[in-house]
């Protein structure tokens, strides 16, 4: 198995981002945020090729940089974003 990327950058105001995932047909698979400003919208598990799509939220307040590893099928895709600066 395999993920076209292993890692997406954001801004503050989050965005959203694909992940093709590519595997064997009976290959099972599943996507996994570790933390709640992370959201995996459709994709979050499959069988052979596809893909995830994911929301990252917004900053509320001044919060600084933030990263996270989103994991698919046990391969990790770094989920990093930028904070406010003082």
């Amino acid at each position: 198995m395999s993920l076209d990327k292993r890692s997406g950058a954001f801004g503050t105001d989050g965005g959203s981002g694909t992940i093709q995932v590519s595997a064997e047909a009976a290959a099972a698979w599943v996507a996994e945020s570790p933390v709640d400003w992370i959201t995996v919208a459709t994709g979050a598990s499959g069988n052979g090729s596809g893909a995830v799509f994911y929301v990252v939220s917004p900053f509320v307040g001044g919060a600084p940089a933030r990263a996270a590893k989103l994991k698919v099928g046990g391969i990790e895709h770094v989920v990093m974003q930028s904070g406010y600066t003082v």
